[in-house]
């Protein structure tokens, strides 16, 4: 049986948690993040901080964060699920109907597999190309100024990359070789996100991740800042819930529970290319 959709619209205070959380980490740079970073390099090195510092702040965030997805999911197939749960969740089932995906623990070995093999070698190359490109990776963190526009600027580049990727692997061919893996979870959890092909994880999730990095040359602060923000909105849209003042995951849930439509990471390019899912299908989902 196929799950209900339910459609909640875009609000104003979509976001607002991001944006007192960001306004928070950049004022606690400006006020100290110079000597916290200069300690951090003192100590571990520029390596140790990007690479093994980096990993391992990437890996924990991960998995903090798709384990309360985990844990939610696990309260929502309980025979008594909190009805405050179910009023948050997009795909609504019918009782005692299991979730539409694969096992859980496939799912955590897949994951496992594209980070250790995947992720953690783009983190070093990462660095390497950095250092070639003349990038100072001891410097003090830049100006709040300075890192909001390296922020935008990978904002960008990964909308511009992730929605070529994402909508190329639609292509029949490529979706049965590829795609065709993430969408096992018509009902997503958090942890779905890196539940891919190894090749999209290298083409549609590390490369749209690092390519702005590289591009800008972004001190590693930038960059921190960066995963933290990508790793997050990417756990809360494959989450299955929209919850207050976070993003409109109504959007990417939408493309899981109808295959195609919403190819973009934060939507800009949907609107502009007229595939933006839920709004043209508005009228499909509420019958």
């Amino acid at each position: 049986m196929r799950n209900r959709f339910r459609y909640s619209p875009p609000r104003v205070t979509d976001n607002a948690v991001y944006g007192a959380v960001m306004a928070a980490l950049l004022w606690g740079v400006h006020a100290r993040g110079a000597q916290v970073y200069g300690g951090l390099i003192d100590t571990l090195g520029p390596a140790g901080v990007f690479i093994g510092l980096g990993f391992g702040f990437y890996m924990g965030w991960f998995w903090l964060l798709g384990g309360v997805t985990i844990l939610l999911d696990r309260r929502l197939d309980a025979p008594d699920p909190p009805a405050w749960l179910q009023r948050f969740r997009i795909q609504e089932r019918a009782p005692g109907q299991p979730r539409r995906g694969p096992p859980l623990g496939k799912a955590v070995r897949v994951v496992l597999r594209n980070q250790i093999l995947g992720t953690l070698p783009a983190v070093v190359a990462v660095y390497l190309l950095l250092q070639v490109r003349g990038v100072d990776l001891a410097a003090a963190p830049p100006s709040v100024t300075r890192i909001l526009l390296e922020l935008a600027v990978m904002v960008l580049v990964e909308e511009l990359l992730f929605y070529a990727v994402h909508r190329t692997m639609h292509r029949k061919a490529l979706f049965r070789r590829f795609h065709r893996i993430h969408h096992e979870f018509r009902e997503s959890i958090g942890i779905a996100t890196h539940y891919v092909h190894f090749v999209e994880h290298l083409l549609g999730n590390l490369l749209p991740i690092f390519a702005g990095v590289l591009l800008i040359g972004a001190h590693p602060v930038s960059a921190f800042l960066w995963i933290g923000l990508a790793v997050s909105n990417a756990i809360y849209t494959h989450s299955g819930y929209r919850w207050p003042g976070l993003p409109w995951s109504v959007e990417h849930d939408f493309h899981h529970w109808n295959i195609t439509g919403s190819y973009g990471a934060i939507g800009l390019l949907d609107r502009l290319l007229g595939t933006h899912g839920p709004l043209a299908a508005r009228a499909k989902i509420e019958d």
